[in-house]
């Protein structure tokens, strides 16, 4: 994918996170370091598979976000959308942007289970001949997580949802970029939000992807994932316009790609095609040769199939340079379209502190793979990371992400 203008570069000011590990991206990566939290069972609503390790946030999670108190109905809005609000309060929190500036951003959101119905209740109660009530629907448009950001926010400009799945934010973060780059917009709102829902838990449990243990990517013995739920909101902005307000600067986002598989709805291709070609893409909009990744954040599902072809490929890929491959799922689930926000973040933040956590959950080398991920904390002697995801549909998304020069935080 093109971007208008390579002259503008892209610079990450703000970052805001909600996940299994912590209600913010501090609390998080301290968490991570120091007693991470393990996935546990599902408590948020009544399910045959409750049994199933998942990472989800408290059940009342109004009372999490105190400053939400001022939405006249919080009811009304979706976990997905309450997320959003938080990790997006966030990244805008961050960035230090003001109400006078916002006339020139833009919103792209990711997600997969916000963006739907969530019908069960309201087909249960088509079929028993009830009386159907029109508040499911009406809430189906409310949570509308671009609309609801823009006017939360007061953000004019462009306002988009994208649901590629489980690259649906690491695309928001791409697409935000490329419309910082062709000049519609100064700065973008971009990440992504999903809820743990039964919708989601009934449709992996059903495809038997759920792990009954604490998921182990890319080990020999994997066999599975687990779900979470979470949010992770960026802030991009043109570079002069941050350096004209004295931003401060995380990093910058050198390249996006994107590439559909075009073979099956959930098996990734055998010979990583789509991947190959989003990396690629990645690769040539940064203006930078693959030998100066020294990072690459993993998709890592803990999946038999997406592993097999995902590790082949950074195998081959990475055949002649020393890279640092790190999971991060074994920390926050697989949090389906909020996936590739949340580890951008977790990037940028490795990059900045020069060092990554354990991949929680990797063990052994599969012989089927051949790529081992760090075990213990490991020092980063880079600037630039990979990040990485695979979605149904045969969606391929990539980031290249630079850190900023003495810059931590």
């Amino acid at each position: 994918m093109e971007m208008a203008d390579n002259n503008i570069r892209v610079v990450i000011t703000g970052m805001g996170l909600v996940c299994g590990q912590g209600l913010s991206v501090t609390d998080s990566w301290e968490t991570i370091f120091s007693n991470p939290v393990m996935p546990h069972k599902i408590s948020l609503f009544k399910t045959i598979w409750h049994d199933l390790p998942v990472f989800h946030v408290d059940k009342d999670i109004i009372k999490l976000f105190p400053y939400l108190g001022d939405i006249k109905d919080p009811a009304f809005y979706n976990r997905t959308s309450i997320l959003a609000l938080e990790a997006a309060r966030q990244a805008v929190e961050d960035a230090s942007l003001k109400a006078a500036s916002l006339d020139r951003g833009a919103v792209v959101a990711g997600t997969t289970v916000g963006n739907m119905f969530n019908p069960m209740g309201y087909y249960s109660q088509y079929h028993s001949k009830e009386r159907l009530d029109s508040k499911p629907v009406k809430r189906y448009f409310a949570n509308d997580i671009a609309t609801l950001l823009s006017g939360r926010f007061n953000i004019k400009g462009p306002a988009m949802v994208i649901t590629n799945a489980c690259s649906a934010s690491t695309d928001s973060i791409g697409i935000g970029a490329q419309l910082i780059q062709s000049g519609s917009a100064d700065f973008a709102l971009c990440g992504g939000s999903d809820e743990l829902s039964p919708f989601s838990v009934s449709g992996f449990a059903s495809l038997h992807l759920l792990a009954p243990n604490p998921c182990m990517p890319f080990d020999k013995n994997r066999n599975g994932l687990n779900l979470g739920e979470g949010a992770g909101f960026l802030i991009l902005e043109n570079e002069k316009h941050a350096c004209l307000r004295n931003a401060r600067i995380y990093g910058r986002v050198l390249g996006y790609g994107n590439s559909a598989d075009a073979y099956h709805p959930t098996a990734p291709h055998p010979d990583a095609r789509g991947l190959s070609l989003a990396v690629k893409q990645a690769l040539d909009l940064s203006g930078i040769d693959k030998n100066s990744i020294g990072l690459v954040n993993i998709h890592g599902t803990g999946t038999t199939a997406n592993d097999k072809v995902e590790g082949g490929f950074l195998k081959k890929y990475f055949s002649n340079k020393k890279v640092v491959f790190n999971g991060t799922k074994g920390y926050t689930g697989h949090t389906l379209g909020a996936a590739g926000a949340i580890e951008a973040i977790l990037s940028i933040k490795a990059l900045g502190a020069g060092c990554v956590p354990p991949s929680v959950g990797f063990e052994q080398v599969d012989p089927g793979i051949g790529v081992a991920l760090n075990k213990g904390k490991e020092t980063l002697d880079t600037d630039i990371a990979l990040s990485i995801n695979l979605a149904f549909g045969g969606n391929n998304s990539a980031l290249i992400l630079k850190r900023a020069k003495g810059i931590y935080a």
